[in-house]
């Protein structure tokens, strides 16, 4: 009776292997996209921040627009001592964009750009000003709404 089973469960299993493997991409594509050839951050993130439909990606100081990532726009100006504000990549921490991270702090329906700079310098949100305004460069820094959403979210005191 267990061997009947056990029978059974295997040709189940052998059954749904097949299946999913039908289901499954046969190749990976990747390609390889340069954002720039300057270090302004040790990381990086992606979200529609002009609710095109398309992700884009932000990087230190600058956002760039998806889908070819050929257009970058400032949301702070860089402070790194290299070209265009850039740092040194073989000695040198960026500062001023340490970490990235993405979150609507406003409610508005547009993702916001939360960045923490090197182990003890300060943290800032950038409010994305909307379709009307990202264009043009016009993010607002807000230091309370920081506050306020560690307040929020219980996680400080």
């Amino acid at each position: 009776m267990n061997l009947r089973r056990l029978a059974a469960v295997a040709a189940l299993s052998l059954a749904a292997s097949a299946a999913l493997a039908e289901d499954a991409p046969k190749e990976i594509k990747w390609k390889k996209i340069i954002l720039t050839d300057k270090f302004y951050s040790e990381g990086a993130n992606a979200a529609d921040f002009d609710k095109d439909g398309n992700v884009d990606i932000v990087y230190g100081p600058y956002w760039w627009a998806g889908p070819d990532f050929k257009t970058r726009h400032e949301i702070f100006k860089p402070t790194g001592k290299g070209p265009e504000g850039s740092w040194k990549p073989d000695n040198e921490y960026s500062r001023d964009a340490f970490f990235a991270f993405i979150y609507d702090f406003n409610g508005d329906g547009y993702p916001d750009y939360l960045v923490y700079g090197f182990p003890g310098e300060a943290a800032r949100v950038y409010l994305n000003p909307g379709k009307d305004a990202i264009l043009k460069d016009m993010w607002q820094q807000r230091n309370d709404d920081l506050v306020f959403f560690k307040s929020a979210s219980g996680q400080c005191e």
